[in-house]
C-alpha cells in the first residue's frame, strides 16, 4: 500500500493513542493518512457530474460557484468512472447531436493566460473520460474556450495538448469505450506543457507558448463550442497551478479532487460520501438504526437506501423529481402498468416530455381535470392525433379523442414583434437588429398579433443565442419547422432569404422569380407558387432529419415537396431576413416568426395559417371593450379608458398606437407617448409630431427628446440637426509644443507674435510683467479666418509665477476686436486682489463673480474657463469656472459679436489699444488655451477639467504588464514633459468615475505607473484609460 504525502498544509494528524499499543497506533495512523491524501490543493473548478437528468446548469463542487451552462446535447445519469471518486454518474457529450458546457463565469485569458496580452498562468486540467469511437476521427476536444486558445482532447485519435499554434500530441493511444484518466498541465514559468494518462507521464513540450484567444471556458468542445468530444466525462477538475506527479497519480487512483473518497467505513455498501450527502450515519450499517443501513427506507417511498443509491434518487425525499409520484412506483420501464408501477423515470418529472407532470398522467384513460388527465405518462400523444397531451390540456381538448385536436407544441423560438425582436418563449433567444429593420409596421391582418410587424428594407436580425448546429441541426434528429407570415415587397418576383445563419447552411426564403425556396447550401429546390407583391401569406418550411426530406407549405397547403434533401452544413447563429451572415436580404414585411425543433403535423400547419398563435394567444375579446384578452393579460390592464402609465394616452389609444400601456415612454427617447402625435409636424412640446415607437423619428442620429430641448432642432426634419457637440466647436487651440509653438491648431487665427521677453519654455508660453505693465506678452497678428463668434467659451490651463502684488489686470486669454474697443477676456486681479473676472471694455459685461475664484499660491497648475451665452433681448449670460467648480454667474446687457476678419487673441495684456499696445500684465506659464464657438455647460467644463483640452482623448497604452503573484499592474504610455495625468478604471466600459490616481506627474516622453489591482484579483475583467489633466 502506497501512502501519498500530499497534505495541503504539510500537517499530519497525530494519532491519539499510547505507545503500549503500537500496532493499533500504526494502523490508525495509516487510516488517517489514507483519508488525508484526498486533500490535494483546492481546485479552481470541479464537476462530479452527479447532476440529475435534464440538468441545464451544472453544479460546481469546488465551492467557487463556477456553474456550467449546458448547450446542445449533454445528458446526465450514465454510469461514472468505476475507479473515480464518484462512480455513480457521468456526463455524456454529443451522442446523437453535438453539445458542450459553457462556463460563462470563467474568462480564460484572465484566469489561464493570454500570450498576446502578456498574461501568464499555469494550470492543471484533469478528468476521467470514456471516449466514443467517434472521438477517434478528426478533432474532438473536451477542454476549450470561446475563441482559439486552449483546446485539449483528441486529434487524429491521439490525445492532443494545444494552445492554438503551439501544440503537441500524446504517445499512448487510448481505447474506445474504455475509461481512462487524462491530465493536461501547463507550467508558465518554464513554458512546459505535459500530458499524463492514468497518472503516468506520457509526453511534453518544453518550449510551448501560453494560450492566446479569448472567451469563456468550454467543456466538450473548442473555439466557441465546435469540434465536440463524443463520449463520457467524469470527475473533471481544474487548478490554477501545476500539480506534481504524485498528485496526478493520486487522482488516477480515485482520490477526489475535493477530498471526497469512496470509503465505506461501516461496510454497508453505501459510500461514506453518499451517506454524508444525505445525512445518513457513516458508522452505522443499520444495526443501530435500520434507516442508516442499506435496507432502510427513511423517506418511506418503497425503495431501500441500496435501491436509491443504484437509482441515483434521494433517500430522504420520497419524490425526488417532484412530479407527484413516489420514487418507488416510478419503475423506469417505459410502460405504464398501474398506479404502483408507472414505468416512469423517478429523476424526470415529465418522462414523455409532453408538458404534463408524470403525477397528473394517471393512466386511467379518462380525463377528469388538469390534475387527473388519465393519459399515459410514457406517451406524449396518448390518442395519436399529432397533438401532445399537454398541448391538448392547454387547448381545452380531449387528449383521449383523436378527433379532438389540441394546441400546438411549444416553439423553440417565437418573435411576434410586439416587443421589438424579443423571444416570447422561455428560452430568451432575443434578436438584435442589424441594419435597416424597423419594428413599427402593421402586422399580418390574419395572424395572431396583427398590431405590429417588422419591415426589412436593407437589414436583418441576428439571434446570437441560437446556434444553428448544436440547437437545430444536431439536436435529436435535426428536424425543424420554420413558420412565419410574409408580405414581400421588392423580394416579390425576385429573391430574398428569410431563414439563414452566419455561415452557409440553411437559407430558406424567396428565390428564382418569387418562388418559396428551401436551401441547405447545395441542396436547394423551389416550391410552385409565385408570390404576389404587397400581399400577406403564411409560409412554412419543414425538414425531417430522419427521412432527409423537406416540404414547403403556403397558406396551410403543401406547395412543394416532400423533396429529398440532405442535412444543412455551415455553422454559426440564426439570421432572420438574410442568408450567410447578412447577404441576399429579404425586402418586405414579416410577422409571427416561429421555430420548432420537430416536424409539425399538417393539422398544426393549417392551424397556424388560420391565425392560431404559436404560444396559445388569441384575439378574443371576452369583455368586448376593444382590447384583446391576450393584450390585457400581457399588460395587466382592463379599463380601456384608464392611463396607468400617466403618459396622456388611454389603454385603448395605446393599443391602437401599438405603444406600451405600462411604459410612459415606449421608445425611450425622452418624450411621453402622449405628446408624440405621429403627424410629422412639430407644434409644441405637447404635440411633437414624432413617432412614439421610433426614438429617432427623422433618422438623423439624434433622439427626439434631445432635439426638442435646447438647443432646439426639428425632430421630424433630418436637415435640421442641432448644433454639433461642444467638443467639436473649437475654433482656436494653442498647445505651445515643439513644432506648433505659436500656431493655432484650428488654422483660424494667424500665428502668435511674441513681444518683449515672452518666450516658449518647455512647451508653455512664458509671460512676464510688473505692476500693470507687461514686459512679455503675445498676440495673433493678422486676419482671423474663422466663423463669426457670439456664443463662446474661453479656457486656459496655466501656472501663476507671482500674485497681484507684482502683476495684475493681465489676461490668460482674451478675445479682442481689432477695429473697435471691444473685448472679453479671463482677467486676473483687476478689481479684486488675486481673483478672476470677465474683462470687458469699460466693464460693460463685467461683474464680480460670487463666490468667486481666488488664487493663494503660485506654482500650481490651474484651469479657468468663462462661458458666454446669448439669452435673447441683447443679454448675455456669463459664467466662470475654476478647475471643476463654478465660481459665479450673472446676466449682462451689451451682447457682442466678433465677425470673421475682425478678431485677435491676446495672452498677457488685457486688451489692445491697439496691439501691440495695451494695458495689463501677468507673470505666468500658459500651458494650453482654447476658444470654443459655443457655450459650454457645467458638464462640458467638467469634461475639460477631467479629460484635458478639447474634451480629452484617452491616450494609448504602449505596454501593460500584470504580476499575478502580487496582483499588481504596470501601465506605460507616451507622454509629454510638464504634464499631469489621471488614470481611471471601469468594470464595464460605461462608468469611468473610479480613479486610481489623478495627479500622475509626467516622466518625460514616456510615463509608467504601477499599482495594485483596484478590485482585487478575483475580478474577471477590468478596463483602464489615462488622460492628460
Amino acid at each position: 500500500m502506497k501512502i501519498y504525502e500530499l497534505y495541503k498544509d504539510k500537517k499530519v494528524m497525530k494519532p491519539q493513542c499510547s505507545l503500549k499499543i503500537p500496532i493499533l497506533c500504526s494502523i490508525f495512523f495509516i487510516g488517517l493518512s489514507l483519508i488525508t491524501i484526498a486533500q490535494i490543493p483546492d481546485p479552481f473548478l470541479y464537476y462530479d457530474f452527479e447532476d440529475p437528468e435534464g440538468t441545464q446548469t451544472v453544479t460546481d463542487g469546488s465551492g467557487n460557484d463556477r456553474e456550467g451552462t449546458v448547450t446542445g446535447n449533454v445528458t446526465f445519469g450514465s454510469d461514472g468512472a468505476p475507479n473515480g471518486s464518484t462512480p455513480a454518474s457521468a456526463a455524456q457529450f454529443s451522442v446523437g447531436g453535438t453539445g458542450y458546457i459553457a462556463v460563462n463565469s470563467v474568462d480564460v485569458p484572465a484566469d489561464f493566460g493570454n500570450r498576446d496580452q502578456g498574461i501568464e498562468a499555469s494550470y492543471t486540467m484533469a478528468c476521467w473520460i470514456k471516449p466514443d469511437p467517434a472521438s477517434f476521427s478528426g478533432d474532438r476536444f473536451y477542454f476549450g474556450q470561446g475563441s482559439q486558445g486552449i483546446h485539449h482532447g483528441f486529434r487524429g485519435g491521439n490525445l492532443y495538448h494545444a494552445h492554438w499554434g503551439s501544440d503537441f500530441g500524446g504517445q499512448q493511444r487510448l481505447n474506445p469505450d474504455e475509461w481512462a484518466h487524462t491530465t493536461f498541465v501547463y507550467d508558465a514559468d518554464n513554458n512546459r506543457g505535459a500530458i499524463y494518462v492514468n497518472g503516468t507521464f506520457d509526453s511534453e513540450m518544453n518550449n510551448q507558448q501560453g494560450p492566446n484567444g479569448g472567451g469563456q471556458l468550454i467543456i466538450g468542445g473548442r473555439n466557441g463550442g465546435g469540434e465536440n468530444y463524443v463520449g463520457l466525462i467524469d470527475d473533471l477538475a481544474i487548478w490554477q497551478e501545476v500539480l506534481n506527479d504524485e498528485q496526478i497519480e493520486a487522482l488516477s487512483t480515485g482520490v477526489s479532487p475535493i477530498g471526497r473518497g469512496n470509503t465505506d467505513e461501516d461496510e454497508d455498501g453505501l459510500p461514506d460520501y453518499w451517506e454524508d450527502k444525505y445525512g445518513l450515519d457513516t458508522e452505522d450499517n443499520g444495526s443501530i438504526d435500520k434507516n442508516n443501513g442499506p435496507e432502510g427506507d427513511p423517506d418511506e417511498d418503497g425503495l431501500t437506501n441500496a435501491d436509491e443509491l443504484e437509482n441515483k434518487t434521494d433517500p430522504k425525499k420520497a419524490d425526488t423529481d417532484e412530479d407527484g409520484l413516489t420514487d418507488g412506483v416510478e419503475t423506469n420501464t417505459g410502460t405504464y402498468v398501474s398506479a404502483t408501477n408507472t414505468g416512469t423515470n423517478p429523476k424526470d418529472a415529465d418522462t414523455d416530455k409532453d408538458g404534463l407532470l408524470d403525477g397528473v398522467e394517471t393512466g386511467t384513460g379518462k380525463l377528469v381535470d388538469k390534475n387527473d388527465t388519465g393519459t399515459d405518462p410514457n406517451n406524449a400523444d396518448t390518442d395519436g392525433d399529432g397533438y401532445t397531451d399537454g398541448g391538448e390540456i392547454v387547448g381545452g381538448t380531449d387528449p383521449h379523442d383523436p378527433n379532438s385536436k389540441g394546441a400546438l407544441p411549444p416553439p423553440y423560438l417565437y418573435v411576434d414583434f410586439e416587443e421589438d425582436a424579443a423571444d416570447r418563449t422561455d428560452n430568451g433567444l432575443d434578436g438584435q437588429i442589424d441594419g435597416a429593420v424597423s419594428i413599427d409596421a402593421d402586422g399580418a391582418p390574419d395572424g395572431p398579433t396583427p398590431e405590429t410587424g417588422a419591415s426589412f428594407t436593407g437589414g436583418h436580425i441576428d439571434f446570437p443565442g441560437l446556434d444553428m448546429n448544436s440547437m437545430i441541426r444536431d439536436f435529436e434528429d435535426g428536424s425543424y419547422t420554420f413558420s412565419c407570415w410574409i408580405n414581400p415587397i421588392n423580394s416579390a418576383g425576385g429573391q430574398g432569404f428569410i431563414w439563414g445563419q452566419t455561415n452557409q447552411g440553411i437559407h430558406n426564403g424567396i428565390r428564382n422569380g418569387g418562388l418559396l425556396h428551401s436551401a441547405h447550401w447545395g441542396a436547394d429546390w423551389n416550391a410552385r407558387t409565385v408570390l404576389a407583391r404587397d400581399e400577406w401569406v403564411h409560409a412554412v418550411w419543414t425538414y425531417d432529419g430522419t427521412a432527409d426530406s423537406a416540404a414547403i407549405y403556403l397558406n396551410g397547403e403543401l406547395d412543394g415537396g416532400p423533396q429529398g434533401q440532405r442535412a444543412p452544413n455551415g455553422g454559426g447563429s440564426f439570421v432572420l431576413g438574410a442568408s450567410n451572415n447578412g447577404t441576399n436580404q429579404f425586402n418586405g414585411f414579416l410577422d409571427d416568426v416561429a421555430i420548432w425543433r420537430e416536424v409539425l403535423p399538417e393539422g398544426n400547419i393549417q392551424a397556424l395559417a388560420e391565425g392560431i398563435s404559436p404560444i396559445g394567444a388569441s384575439n378574443a375579446d371576452d369583455d368586448e371593450d376593444g382590447l384583446p384578452d391576450y393584450w390585457e393579460d400581457k399588460y395587466g390592464v382592463d379599463d380601456p379608458q384608464a392611463d396607468p402609465d400617466e403618459d396622456g394616452l388611454s389603454n385603448l389609444e395605446e393599443f391602437e398606437a401599438k405603444t406600451k400601456p405600462d411604459k410612459a415612454d415606449t421608445d425611450e427617447d425622452g418624450l411621453l407617448d402622449g405628446v408624440e402625435t405621429g403627424t410629422g409636424l412639430y407644434v409644441s412640446t405637447d404635440d411633437t409630431g414624432t413617432l412614439p415607437k421610433k426614438a429617432d423619428s427623422d433618422s438623423d442620429g439624434i433622439l427626439d427628446g434631445d432635439e426638442v430641448t435646447e438647443p432646439f432642432s426639428d425632430p421630424n426634419d433630418p436637415d435640421d440637426p442641432p448644433p454639433p457637440p461642444f467638443s467639436e466647436a473649437v475654433i482656436g487651440h494653442w498647445t505651445f509644443e515643439d513644432g506648433e509653438e505659436l500656431t493655432d491648431l484650428m488654422d483660424n487665427f494667424p500665428d502668435l507674435k511674441l513681444e518683449g521677453d515672452a518666450e516658449i519654455n518647455d512647451g508653455s508660453l512664458d509671460l512676464n510683467g510688473s505692476g500693470t505693465t507687461a514686459s512679455g506678452w503675445a498676440w495673433s497678428s493678422g486676419e482671423y479666418q474663422g466663423p463669426e463668434i457670439t456664443n463662446k467659451t474661453l479656457v486656459s490651463w496655466f501656472t501663476l509665477e507671482s500674485l497681484s502684488e507684482l502683476t495684475k489686470a493681465g489676461s490668460i486669454i482674451t478675445l479682442d476686436k481689432v477695429t473697435a474697443d471691444q473685448f472679453d477676456g479671463i482677467i486676473f486681479a483687476e478689481r479684486q486682489p488675486n481673483r478672476w473676472m470677465n474683462g470687458s471694455s469699460h466693464f460693460r459685461r463685467t461683474q464680480d463673480f460670487n463666490p468667486g475664484g481666488e488664487e493663494t499660491v503660485t506654482g500650481e497648475e490651474v484651469m479657468v474657463a468663462i462661458t458666454y451665452e446669448d439669452i435673447g433681448g441683447g443679454q448675455v449670460k456669463v459664467t466662470g469656472y475654476r478647475n471643476d467648480e463654478e465660481i459665479g454667474s450673472y446676466n449682462s446687457a451689451n451682447l457682442r459679436t466678433w465677425p470673421t476678419g475682425d478678431a485677435e487673441i491676446i495672452f498677457g495684456k488685457r486688451h489692445g489699444a491697439p496691439m501691440p499696445g495695451g494695458p495689463g500684465a501677468l507673470d505666468a506659464l500658459i500651458h494650453e488655451a482654447q476658444i470654443y464657438g459655443a457655450t459650454g455647460n457645467a458638464d462640458d467644463i467638467m469634461d475639460l477639467y477631467l479629460s484635458g483640452p478639447g474634451g480629452g482623448t484617452a491616450l494609448e497604452f504602449t505596454n501593460i504588464t500584470y504580476n499575478t503573484d502580487e496582483g499588481a499592474f504596470t501601465l506605460e504610455w507616451n507622454s509629454k514633459p510638464n504634464k499631469t495625468y489621471a488614470l481611471y478604471y471601469s468594470l464595464d466600459l460605461s462608468d469611468w468615475e473610479a480613479d486610481i490616481d489623478d495627479s500622475i506627474a509626467s516622466e518625460g516622453e514616456t510615463t509608467s505607473y504601477s499599482f495594485e489591482h483596484p478590485e482585487g484579483t478575483e475580478a474577471r475583467k477590468i478596463f483602464f484609460k489615462v488622460i492628460a489633466q
